[in-house]
């Protein structure tokens, strides 16, 4: 079993009280059978205190507390099922998050969501390249969830003995082990790793870069799995395709009234996602009053050149966007998906940065990246009726279409 994890993996630890954010308020916290069965069988006062403050049903859910807060987050914003039982007490969800898995045949992929405030603190702190580190769990943890057990929380690889093998409570992605797939995971690995390298070529601008990795994606779905548009044609004269569309995009002179058109495009679409976070409720609000056709452009160029220097930022969230879903196309055989969802999200993050440019009087700080992006991810990827909501526009809203993308990647240029 192999267990591939990002270069800052090890560098995460939960911060607990002093997180400027908390996952224990706004969200909806599952119980797990697992933990369920245990609270269930503690009696006493503290086993009727836990069980009462969860809804039980076909999903076990914790009651959450009128102000958002779980009911067991105390004054100081510590856990006192942690501190009374021991973080084994916890459900699974607790003790993963912001740990995110995606496994297929021998490889578990494990990854740090941008929800957490820490993990944004970590990852945008250097320009240095995200890469995928690789470790071979050891004979004695056999396979799946006991192999990556030894890994813990806090990073360290293996246990001293095979205790350290106990059953893991990883909130990894569910797929049926038996479904078919038509490419295999050496295949898609390979892309993947081609994809990344355009994205961290610092040759090139990033939406230049943005660009290329969004057509080499394309070119793939259809090598891949066959899905050709037109006649057949070599892959060299495809690649040289590709750089004119790209130079084409980048040279033509974009107006006001098509950069704002673009953007309320964009806008509609993820006005219908389901609200997770009154903060992105008001995010909505604030870009509608900020933006309009007279400033849009504008803002969106004078937040770019302002950046100089910082484009490795972008370059981090395209290669987590990559890094976190690019595999599930093992399962679902869908990578231009992948890289659509990638850009997407730049192109949303890129406005919801130019609105904090534009409101702090033309200062954009890590601060602000880390928040930007942390509301975004949380917004965005913690919720799979949301996921499933772009992946549905992807293939049909012309505002998500590659070319159309690749023309708003330019707008500030």
């Amino acid at each position: 079993m192999i267990l591939k994890v990002p270069s800052y993996y090890e560098k995460f630890h939960c911060i607990a009280d002093q997180c400027k954010d908390n996952c224990c308020y706004g969200w909806e916290i599952d119980i797990d059978e697992g933990t369920m069965d245990y609270y269930r069988s503690l009696g006493g006062e503290l086993g009727k205190e836990i069980t009462s403050h969860i809804r039980e049903g076909e999903e076990n859910t914790m009651i959450m507390r009128e102000d958002g807060y779980c009911p067991f987050l105390n004054e100081k914003k510590l856990c006192d099922i942690c501190i009374k039982m021991g973080e084994e007490a916890l459900s699974e969800i607790c003790t993963e998050f912001p740990r995110f898995t995606m496994e297929y045949e021998d490889v578990r992929e494990k990854i740090l969501s941008l929800a957490c405030e820490e993990v944004g603190n970590i990852m945008f702190s250097t320009d240095e390249k995200i890469t995928w580190q690789e470790h071979e769990m050891p004979d004695f943890c056999g396979t799946g969830d006991d192999a990556e057990a030894a890994y813990d929380a806090d990073g360290a690889l293996y246990g001293n003995d095979e205790a350290a093998c106990e059953d893991d409570t990883s909130d990894g992605e569910g797929y049926d082990d038996d479904e078919e797939v038509s490419v295999d995971a050496d295949q898609l690995n390979a892309v993947s790793k081609a994809a990344v390298a355009l994205l961290q070529n610092r040759e090139k601008p990033v939406a230049e870069r943005a660009a290329e990795y969004l057509l080499y994606c394309k070119r793939m779905q259809q090598e891949l799995y066959g899905y050709h548009t037109g006649g057949e044609v070599s892959g060299q004269e495809q690649e040289q395709r590709e750089s004119r569309l790209i130079a084409e995009c980048r040279e033509k002179e974009v107006t006001p009234g098509e950069a704002y058109a673009a953007f309320l495009a964009r806008m509609e679409r993820y006005e219908q996602l389901e609200v997770l976070d009154q903060n992105w409720e008001e995010e909505k609000k604030r870009l509608r009053a900020a933006f309009h056709e007279d400033n849009y452009l504008e803002c969106i160029r004078n937040f770019h050149a302002a950046q100089q220097g910082r484009e490795y930022e972008y370059e981090h969230l395209l290669v987590y966007f990559t890094f976190r879903y690019f595999m599930r196309s093992y399962y679902d055989d869908n990578i231009l998906n992948k890289a659509q969802f990638a850009v997407a999200g730049i192109l949303m993050i890129r406005d919801m940065d130019a609105l904090r440019f534009l409101e702090n009087g033309g200062t954009f700080s890590v601060e602000d990246r880390v928040a930007v992006a942390k509301l975004y991810s949380k917004e965005v990827e913690h919720s799979e009726e949301n996921m499933e909501f772009l992946e549905e526009d992807f293939q049909f809203e012309d505002i998500f279409a590659p070319e159309q993308m690749i023309r708003q990647l330019f707008f500030a240029s």
